[in-house]
């Protein structure tokens, strides 16, 4: 064979004269990890010696040149050989060659999509000219080969060069691809591409999912794979972005920030073609950086595409705090308040057992505490969704965020029995979350002596008190009634400093789970010797304080920091102006202070001066609530009640309110009088389970604006309306806002259909629960004269009955409105049939549903049976009591059996609570019996009265409101339609209610039958219930 001369590059290889064959033949005998170093080093000193960088340089970024081609051409002679012995050894060099590449990561390295080629930015890749000619020798021999698993590790060179970042050998390789003669025969370029992409380019992703793609990105490769989306962007797949994912969460910063450029690279490139599952890879990743881009940085972000419900649902599920707040404040209170019968976010949180994420909603959004979602078989608050076992770590912060949250809750549906309600159907268990003192008597042993026993007993039994970190309040009793009757007892005490109230509340602090915060302190202390203000500030400060009622004179308020806690306070006032210049500088700086109450202390002044300083006091506070920008009428915004008067503001007349200022009775406001409020009443008369339906009754009622209670006329002796203790559930709250935006429901042409009206912002208030009959009364008349010139008030009893009857009927229906008639001074003294019928004749033309009549008149007049029947043809319920007690011992017009009786008047007897007659009822001449024995109904202000009642009186004032409660849940009920506005659906319901009420074949009616037997009422759901039974 003739000797072909030697060229340049192959001199390098061998200093012995060789022709091209007989280097082939020592190139079988070398190691591969050899021949690339005697191909590297051949190019490299071919390149140096003949001074020729530039110009190679130039041969690469753009086309071939001659020096190039000279390379290429004498590098394929040396390696295109065919014996297979030898041929792994070419294989095996395509990997040597990648493995001994330098590789800049950084950024220098771009594709220009314009020029179709890649741009050397700097000289990086001069020393890297051999490795860039060995590859594209090796491509031109074999097209396919560096797509294809070659040498022993079975590796694909195509992938080594992207996982390094090769990006010169990447664009070689591809490009000689598409000149391979099987590419050729597919003459339009993007379907070759798309063929190539399709049998070379994703080939292994078959075999374990690996990908050059996959490689390039998990290792942020970005000049690889910005030229892999140019050219092939089908290879970007969720895989790949998911492992740039993880690595933006790398402790290596500089491996987490060069994770994110790749990933923009992507999510730029491939558009919404990945959008829907990226935030879900991101938030499992716990990504913030890729979150913050999303929301913010990116294009698709700001068109909203990631701000919907179902990605923040699950950010609740696998996200973080710093993920939420990723949201803009708006979007978070879009999500929160977004209505919606599946899980709210908070319910998911808690399911998800998201810690984290249960605070922070808890924190920005309290109320969602309340929050219910539609479940089977009863509604579902946030606790429900609680797993786990109380030992656990997650479990015990989420119980207690939840329950505190409760705790917190100013909604009266969140109250102490609703919140054990609900505790009791999560099955999460709570120690005591009150401080209920109140009711301690002190005239055996003084309080005194109950806190030392306490101290003294604490390391023996002091284990025994378990409270909640929040307690909703602490009450304690009232310590000035335990001031010495004797004057030298009186004397000593005056010279004793007590601090009962600071010793319970560092007590509360030692326990095993120490009390951290209480939300209502009452404390009714002493008017001489009082607790210090040190003791008191000790006793404020730090607990986290919203209402303080410290009956204390001339309270200090400078030793009150907690200036962001108080929502409402007491201040009783002795008259001493320095503390009312004290008063007006303070009271500006507690920022939350929304209910001010100021009490001038009449027992310390002379009426004179009370009168002064009153006037004094309201003249300031009121002009401080109107002026002071820190203030700016905060301390009566809202709250109704209260005295107004008329201002001109711009020569406009405007109603202002006015800061509660009032006269107070230290020594005649205390004492051991038991004034029970309706609520005492009403689980004493029917029991916790009705007690339970009535309380939703009353939630649900207070959510319709325009729902108007049942109408019930009392004609009886009279009430004392002066005096009653009118509170609110949350003791002392007035509506905070008297308006709200309304969504009114059209009820027709019916004149007596409930016109729903739903007040959206009925969470905001503070619903008027009203635990006396001061406020049930609507309007009232007296038809007693005394003489010629006097008319008996109807509304100041001379006796306790009519009181202790209306209180039965409100206690019963808590939404009643009582018409009272006073047709008597006392039952002794007896009551005319005739003055009778006047009142139920002036009761038809008040348009009441009901009519209570508990008492029997003396005579049986034509006036009074046609009043009765009157009424009964107005469809009013009439219902009246039976003669006992010795009062009238002959039939009446009300309990005779006559047309009158079984007809026109629902007629009551008493009985006990197993049913059976009382010995002073009527045995015959009834037509139901309800409970009226011993009755606790608590004593009268400014009378003589005793607790307990007794008769059938009692028993036709439960029927009463019993009645008034049927007929309001019916007008409420899906059932309620009228066709004629003369038809007698009172009557019809009322009876046929008290019917299916009876046991057995009795003419008992038991009160817990009044929704259907054996029926749990607390679990049950209120219109449910309603619509079921008062059809």
């Amino acid at each position: 064979m003739a000797e072909v001369p030697r060229r340049p590059l192959l001199a390098c290889f061998s200093t012995s004269n060789q022709t091209i064959n007989t280097l082939q033949r020592e190139f079988r005998n070398i190691t591969a990890r050899k021949t690339n170093q005697m191909i590297s080093n051949a190019i490299q000193t071919y390149i140096e010696h003949n001074q020729m960088k530039s110009l190679i340089k130039r041969g690469i970024q753009s086309q071939p040149n001659k020096e190039t081609n000279i390379l290429v051409r004498d590098l394929t002679e040396i390696l295109n050989f065919k014996e297979e012995p030898v041929s792994w050894k070419r294989a095996q060099l395509f990997h040597e060659v990648i493995e001994d590449v330098e590789v800049d990561t950084t950024p220098t390295i771009a594709y220009d999509a314009i020029a179709k080629s890649v741009i050397l930015q700097s000289d990086t890749w001069v020393q890297d000219y051999p490795a860039y000619f060995t590859v594209r020798v090796l491509c031109n021999i074999n097209p396919t080969a560096a797509f294809k698993q070659t040498g022993i590790d079975k590796k694909i060179p195509f992938e080594d060069a992207a996982q390094k970042g090769a990006t010169e050998l990447i664009h070689v390789m591809l490009e000689e691809l598409l000149e391979a003669e099987s590419m050729k025969r597919i003459s339009d370029l993007p379907k070759r591409k798309e063929s190539a992409q399709t049998e070379y380019l994703s080939g292994s992703q078959e075999q374990d999912g690996t990908s050059a793609f996959l490689l390039a990105a998990q290792n942020s490769r970005l000049g690889v794979v910005k030229l892999l989306l140019q050219e092939y962007p089908g290879l970007a797949d969720m895989k790949s972005l998911t492992a740039v994912i993880q690595n933006t969460v790398d402790e290596d910063e500089r491996v987490r920030n060069a994770a994110m450029e790749t990933f923009q690279q992507i999510v730029n490139f491939t558009g919404e073609k990945l959008l829907g599952q990226v935030w879900k890879e991101a938030v499992q990743a716990s990504s913030l950086k890729v979150i913050r881009y999303l929301l913010k940085e990116t294009k698709l972000g700001k068109a909203g595409n990631f701000v919907t419900p179902e990605n923040a649902e699950l950010l609740m599920k696998y996200g973080s705090k710093e993920m939420w707040n990723e949201f803009s404040p708006d979007d978070r209170k879009w999500f929160i308040e977004r209505p919606s019968d599946k899980m709210s976010l908070l319910h998911t949180a808690v399911e998800s057992r998201n810690a984290e994420l249960v605070d922070e909603i808890i924190r920005e959004f309290p109320d969602q505490i309340e929050r219910q979602i539609k479940m089977v078989p009863k509604p579902c608050y946030p606790i429900h969704c609680l797993k786990g076992t109380p030992d656990e770590a997650t479990y015990k912060r989420i119980r207690n965020t939840l329950l505190h949250a409760m705790i917190r809750s100013s909604s009266e549906d969140m109250g102490i029995r609703q919140i054990r309600k609900i505790l009791k159907d999560s099955h999460v268990e709570a120690d005591t979350i009150c401080l209920h003192l109140t009711n301690i008597k002190a005239e055996e042993q003084s309080f005194t002596e109950y806190v030392q026993w306490l101290e003294a007993e604490d390391e023996t039994i002091g284990n025994v008190f378990k409270f909640e970190k929040i307690l909703k309040y602490a009450k304690f009793p009232d310590l000035h009634t335990q001031i010495p009757k004797h004057s030298e007892d009186l004397v000593a005490s005056l010279r004793q400093d007590h601090n009962e109230i600071k010793i319970v509340m560092d007590w509360l602090q030692r326990r095993k789970t120490p009390v951290t915060q209480i939300l209502e302190l009452s404390v009714p202390d002493r008017l001489f010797c009082p607790h210090s203000d040190d003791d008191v500030r000790s006793c404020v400060v730090g607990w986290g304080i919203r209402v303080l009622n410290w009956r204390k004179l001339d309270l200090y308020l400078r030793n009150l920091t907690d200036k962001d806690d108080l929502e409402e306070l007491h201040l009783y006032s002795s008259g001493n102006k320095s503390v009312h210049e004290q008063w007006y500088d303070e009271l500006p700086t507690f920022t939350k202070l929304q209910r001010l109450y100021v009490h001038v202390v009449v027992d310390v002044l002379s009426e004179h001066r009370a009168e002064e300083v009153k006037k004094e006091l309201q003249k300031e506070l009121d002009h401080i609530n109107r002026t002071n920008k820190n203030v700016a009428g905060r301390w009566t915004y809202g709250r109704s009640g209260l005295n107004t008067e008329n201002l001109l503001v711009r020569g406009k007349s405007v109603v202002m309110r006015m800061v509660p200022v009032t006269e107070y009775h230290w020594e005649t406001n205390t004492g051991y009088r038991t004034y029970r409020d309706l609520t005492e009443i009403k689980n004493d008369v029917v029991g916790p389970n009705l007690a339970a339906f009535m309380n939703k009754y009353h939630s649900f009622t207070g959510k319709i604006s325009e729902f108007v209670g049942t109408k019930v006329a009392i004609i009886d002796s009279g009430v004392v309306i002066v005096g009653g203790k009118a509170r609110t559930q949350t003791q002392g709250l007035e509506d905070r806002d008297g308006f709200g935006e309304m969504t009114k429901l059209e009820s027709g042409n019916n004149p007596n259909q409930v016109n729903v009206v739903l007040n959206k912002s009925w969470r905001e208030k503070a619903q008027r629960y009203t635990n006396d009959i001061a406020h049930h009364v609507v309007d009232g008349k007296s038809f007693v004269n005394t003489g010629d010139d006097e008319e008996q008030l109807w509304w100041h009893a001379s006796e306790p009955h009519g009181t202790h009857m209306a209180r039965l009927i409100c206690s019963i229906d808590s939404r009643c409105k009582l018409y009272v008639i006073k047709v008597a001074e006392t039952r002794s003294s007896g009551i005319s049939a005739n003055v009778v019928a006047e009142a139920i004749d002036w009761a038809i033309r008040r348009g009441v549903d009901v009519i209570s009549l508990s008492f029997a008149a003396y005579t049986d007049t034509k006036e009074m049976s046609e009043a009765i029947m009157r009424a009964s043809a107005k469809d009013i319920v009439v219902i009246s009591s039976t003669a006992d007690q010795g009062v009238i011992d002959k039939p009446t017009a009300a309990n005779r059996p006559t047309h009158v009786n079984n007809k026109d008047v629902f007629t009551i007897a008493a009985c006990n609570r197993w049913g059976n007659l009382l010995d002073p009822s009527a045995k015959e001449g009834f037509e139901f019996s309800f409970i009226g024995d011993r009755v606790n109904v608590g004593q009268v202000p400014f009378l003589e009265s005793p607790e307990h009642a007794s008769g059938s009186s009692v028993a036709t004032a439960i029927a009463a409101g019993t009645a008034s409660l049927i007929i309001a849940c019916h007008r409420i009920s899906e059932n309620f339609k009228r066709e004629h506005s003369d038809s007698k659906w009172r009557m019809r319901m009322v009876r046929d209610t008290f019917a299916n009420m009876k046991e057995g074949n009795s003419r008992y009616v038991a009160l817990e039958n009044l929704c259907g037997r054996n029926v749990r009422l607390e679990d049950a759901d209120f219109l449910q219930t309603v619509n079921n039974t008062f059809s």
